[in-house]
């Protein structure tokens, strides 16, 4: 009953429903994790759309960085399953809804990135979450341009300086 516990805090301490912990590691600085999904496989091909005519085609392990936890960084490393199509012959990883896997980091921490990222240096922001600086310096040049999309400079049509300039 205990273990059960222990095993059912652990698996929540991540907060990812998407994600099932296999193994931990805690050192004086870091969490690291080992995870694999927990969603269905897929149903259909991602590259052609074809539906359920994949095979299984190995795993990997990859690192993907998460917010902070207790004063310790927080990486885990995923267990992705590849597939294969049989009819495009094309082969592709297992979706993870919660991560942004060009960046290796989860959604939630791209959001927190952008935020303390107006405040911190790249480099303080970096040391925090255990990134590259240059992470965290694209991140926030992508949050800058999808800003300026959503505004709308609006420009006087006359500009007086001085009341002698127009």
């Amino acid at each position: 009953m205990l273990q059960k516990q222990n095993d059912k805090m652990i698996n929540n301490m991540l907060n990812l429903p998407s994600l099932k912990i296999i193994d931990m590691h805690e050192s004086e600085s870091d969490y690291r994790f080992l995870v694999e999904t927990a969603l269905p496989p897929p149903t259909h091909c991602s590259k052609c759309g074809t539906i359920a005519n994949l095979n299984k085609h190995g795993k990997k392990k990859q690192l993907f960085f998460d917010l902070s936890m207790h004063a310790k960084r927080v990486g885990f490393y995923v267990k992705r399953q590849r597939y294969k199509c049989r009819e495009c012959n094309e082969a592709f990883f297992e979706n993870l809804p919660d991560m942004d896997v060009n960046r290796s980091v989860t959604n939630r921490l791209i959001d927190w990135i952008q935020e303390a990222s107006l405040e911190k240096t790249f480099t303080s922001v970096a040391d925090d979450i255990g990134v590259d600086e240059k992470t965290v310096r694209n991140i926030f040049n992508d949050y800058v341009a999808e800003l300026e999309v959503q505004t709308e400079f609006r420009t006087p049509k006359w500009l007086g300086l001085d009341e002698v300039h127009l």
